[in-house]
């Protein structure tokens, strides 16, 4: 009780001295706007998340990306669909929708998959693969849903469903349970 009267006391008496900051727990929309693209705001929340708050940001120019994102629609239907999915996640909140699911699927190895998925995370951040935004199955599920609860409106990138697959190699993830 001590402790919290003199932290009280020292609020009271540097309230006109203390800066005032608003800060985010997560990404996406909020009282302020759209979380990481409003200026002004702090990330306050589970230091687990920093990075990942660090890597969802405007780099480079803009004009080259739309010129190379649209050379790449033009050649892959699945790039077209992921890369829509992507600015439509951020927007299912705002117009009511249900949240969704882009699973790419397909047998063999170097189809282009994940560089789908790469384009559609630059929309938002870096698109390194298994970087602090573009995430592996390597993870259990709570921490895929904790993960998704972080980012909140910003859609979920991950890669590799291998990594989620047991000794026997039956896939341990289901997304109906995210």
């Amino acid at each position: 009780q001590n402790l919290v009267d003199y932290i009280t006391d020292v609020l009271d008496l540097n309230y006109d001295r203390i800066p005032e900051r608003k800060s985010v727990s997560r990404m996406g929309w909020n009282e302020e706007g759209f979380t990481p693209y409003v200026d002004g705001i702090v990330f306050d929340g589970n230091e687990k998340f920093q990075g990942t708050f660090n890597a969802i940001t405007q780099r480079g120019d803009y004009q080259v990306w739309k010129d190379e994102v649209n050379k790449i629609r033009k050649h892959s239907v699945a790039a077209r669909i992921v890369i829509a999915a992507s600015f439509a996640s951020v927007m299912v909140e705002k117009v009511g929708a249900l949240p969704f699911f882009i699973h790419l699927w397909g047998m063999a190895s170097g189809t282009g998959k994940t560089v789908a998925q790469m384009v559609a995370a630059s929309v938002w951040g870096d698109p390194s693969p298994g970087g602090e935004y573009f995430k592996t199955f390597k993870s259990t599920n709570v921490g895929i849903e904790i993960v998704a609860g972080f980012l909140n409106s910003l859609p979920l990138f991950l890669d590799e469903l291998q990594l989620a697959k047991d000794a026997r190699g039956k896939v341990m993830f289901n997304v109906y349970e995210l």
